[in-house]
């Protein structure tokens, strides 16, 4: 895995399922009111993300022709860092992007399909670069400190990356290895895409109505807003309510829980970590007995 993938996947999955069917109270819902947040800093309309996301998938390609390089001098290692990182940057906009314009109203399935379109473009991107770590582990600890200290670029941007990529050399596959992980990536973080596309959309949430005479609809931004009320019979009655309108899913989210845990089973036995907390806490390079204190 890339610097870039690498911190994609400690920040969350970037993928999933695409979204469900809204149920018919959902449809009838009026759309988000209130302030949003202004996207045209990211991309100006839709267009313009459409020909980025378009723009990264063309420039993809272009990664291979490092391949077998890397170990060839620092300016072409420098280089090499630099094309995958600035693309994974561009990528990080393409998803942000489309990320936040979907989370407007996760029932609008216009934008869970583009959602689903800039996560199979993080898939390609993964597959393009998953020969970078084992690649540079062939070219060795002593050879990489050198190109480092005669790079300016090397010493200033990827000091770290090379570091923590040489850490894990342990968990690190073979080229094929590693894009047979970054291919499984997309249907192995699908439980966790289920479970919060289940919370957004389909549970119809309770509207209770406060002391104070204010209504709330407790859907996950409403309870956290209101579980703090000042009065404690409100603090109860949102906590009784929120949780008894989750419960009853409890069976749906158990089988998103269970899959989410095989899924996390399954990357530290690949990567041969003892246990998926090991797993969890090394691309941070946490001890696990900070984790535990």
């Amino acid at each position: 895995m890339t610097e870039f993938t690498r911190r994609e996947a400690l920040a969350a999955s970037a993928f999933a399922a695409l979204a469900a069917a809204a149920p018919a109270w959902a449809q009838q819902a009026a759309a988000p009111a209130g302030p949003m947040w202004d996207l045209t800093e990211i991309y100006p309309d839709e267009a313009a993300w459409e020909a980025a996301r378009r723009g990264v998938l063309a420039a993809i390609p272009g990664i291979a022709k490092y391949q077998g390089k890397l170990g060839s001098g620092a300016d072409v290692l420098a280089e090499a860092l630099v094309y995958q990182s600035d693309l994974g940057r561009t990528a990080s906009r393409v998803f942000v992007y489309v990320a936040l314009k979907s989370d407007e109203d996760v029932r609008v399935s216009a934008y869970q399909e583009k959602l689903a379109q800039a996560r199979d473009m993080f898939t390609a991107f993964s597959e393009a670069t998953a020969w970078f770590a084992p690649e540079l582990l062939q070219v060795g600890k002593d050879r990489i400190d050198g190109f480092v200290a005669a790079n300016t670029v090397l010493k200033t941007r990827f000091d770290q990356f090379l570091r923590d990529t040489l850490r894990q050399a342990d968990h690190t596959l073979t080229p094929e290895g590693e894009s047979l992980l970054a291919s499984a990536g997309s249907p192995l973080a699908a439980p966790g895409q289920i479970s919060s596309q289940l919370r957004s959309s389909d549970i119809p949430w309770p509207t209770i109505k406060l002391s104070t005479g204010k209504e709330v609809r407790l859907d996950s931004q409403g309870y956290t807003l209101n579980r703090d009320a000042p009065d404690r019979a409100d603090r109860k009655r949102v906590f009784d309510s929120f949780w008894t309108a989750h419960g009853k899913f409890q069976n749906s989210f158990g089988a998103t829980y269970a899959a989410k845990i095989k899924a996390d089973i399954f990357y530290a036995k690949a990567r041969k970590y003892p246990t998926s907390l090991a797993s969890a806490l090394s691309g941070s390079n946490v001890p696990e007995a900070v984790y535990r204190t």
